[in-house]
């Protein structure tokens, strides 16, 4: 066990005897899963207030991570998630350590958390300079393309590194289709994908005040849509030339499969659908239910669900079902 850092029985990390084949942390943009380590990690916790209003878990995200990565495997506690996952494949098979086949598969889902913030907080800052720095980029919600492809590329030269079989990487999906954000009003023109503007999911139109509640505008939320475009480009190259190098490299579309899902921007709007767009059908057992499950953010009433099913309530994360 390591040393408590908090109070309480969950201030106390254990120390995992193996690598975790699961090294995903909620949260993390490109730059976390580069740099953080079980040591930074814990140096990095904060003592409790125990704020009066502000009722959550302090350094939840840290402690969160430290269950990844705490492992006695790592003697000096130095592991990224990515050197953590070299030396898993390397482990091989117990009659031949290190003589093995590698990951099957390996699956990097990152770049999500690098403009998702944006609608987190409803607060657009573009990344500058300090964009690689983990204490300076705390300040940034959303990364300039130029900034997100240079960190990519590490990314990528860090997957080279972890002995798999077959990867597949994700692409970003766009931050208006996560229902963690509410489009107020009607769309600022017949087919378009936009609202005027974005705030909580709570604050209805008839109540909303431009001049009092968070929002993001339609012009800010078509510009991070941009930027994730150019995000994903760099990811699909990334993916085609690992290919051409003879890796066996796959791209996942999880931003088209969501555009397919969208009930707002598309499924509801016909005429804002683009060509290329068809409605992703989901499987029967969910397209039974009453009502069909969708993207809209979970409502209840007595009888039970109302609307949504496919997100969670925090209006990012998928539901069991999603």
């Amino acid at each position: 066990m390591s040393r408590p850092i908090g109070r309480g029985g969950g201030a106390t990390v254990p120390r995992i005897k193996g690598i975790n084949h699961n090294l995903a942390v909620y949260g993390w943009d490109l730059r976390d899963a580069l740099e953080y380590t079980a040591k930074i990690l814990e140096k990095s916790i904060e003592r409790p207030t125990d704020a009066f209003f502000k009722q959550i878990v302090q350094n939840a995200n840290e402690r969160a991570a430290l269950r990844v990565l705490n492992t006695g495997e790592d003697s000096g506690r130095t592991l990224t998630v990515f050197a953590a996952a070299a030396q898993l494949g390397e482990e091989g098979t117990q009659e031949s350590p290190g003589q093995g086949d590698g990951i099957e598969t390996l699956i990097v889902l990152l770049g999500a958390n690098n403009a998702l913030p944006s609608m987190l907080s409803l607060r657009v800052c573009w990344s500058e300079d300090g964009y690689d720095d983990l204490r300076l980029k705390e300040r940034f919600t959303v990364w300039n393309p130029v900034h997100f492809e240079a960190e990519l590329e590490l990314v990528v030269e860090e997957i080279k590194k972890i002995k798999a079989r077959h990867v597949i990487l994700g692409t970003v999906p766009h931050v208006t289709i996560a229902p963690v954000a509410r489009g107020v009003g009607s769309k600022i023109r017949k087919g378009s994908r936009y609202y005027p503007y974005y705030t909580r999911p709570w604050i209805d139109t008839e109540h909303f005040d431009v001049g009092r509640d968070p929002r993001v505008t339609e012009q800010e939320a078509r510009a991070i849509d941009s930027a994730i475009d150019q995000y994903n480009d760099a990811i699909a190259k990334a993916v085609e030339n690992a290919r051409k190098s003879g890796l066996d490299w796959y791209l996942f579309e999880v931003a088209g499969l969501l555009d397919r899902l969208a009930a707002c921007r598309y499924i509801e709007d016909p005429q804002a659908q683009p060509p290329w767009w068809r409605r992703y059908e989901l499987p029967p057992e969910l397209k039974a239910l009453s009502p069909e499950p969708d993207s809209r953010f979970f409502t209840s009433g007595p009888e039970g669900r109302t609307q949504g099913g496919l997100f969670s309530l925090d209006g990012v994360h998928p539901t069991t079902i999603g």
